[in-house]
């Protein structure tokens, strides 16, 4: 495509246009460097983990919450983080894949474990607050 045609498009495109002339030539060429795809990899796999590890914990435990799809990869990446550390320190290993089975349920345990603790804390909140409004 010539120089100028490629240029053109990339204005007319609303999303690319507001990126800076080196940046979007980059993208329209499709040219990232490697470390920038090995880092965009690395986080839509932990985005992927942590949202299945969300959803797990929401299935496993029924608890009445309401909870959209932020708040479900919130939960999943505080119970990777948390499930993941205990994993580590339990293995007593500094290096160690964290995307494989083992981790998963790891991550899951750890979302299942804090989905848990948010629930009695809730519920410890709105008794309290129900034995106040009767007094």
């Amino acid at each position: 495509m010539p120089d100028s045609r490629r240029r053109f498009c990339a204005r007319k495109s609303p999303a690319i246009s507001i990126l800076p002339l080196a940046v979007r030539d980059t993208v329209m060429e499709g040219e990232l460097g490697q470390a920038a795809q090995q880092w965009i990899n690395a986080t839509l796999v932990w985005i992927g983990l942590a949202m299945v590890a969300g959803l797990t914990a929401r299935a496993l435990l029924p608890v009445r919450d309401r909870m959209g799809a932020s708040a479900t990869l919130m939960l999943g990446a505080a119970g990777s983080a948390a499930g993941l550390s205990v994993l580590s320190l339990i293995l007593r290993s500094e290096s160690f894949n964290p995307v494989n089975p083992v981790g998963l349920f790891a991550s899951i345990v750890g979302a299942c474990g804090i989905l848990l603790a948010l629930s009695i804390l809730r519920s410890a909140i709105i008794e309290q607050a129900s034995e106040e409004s009767e007094t």
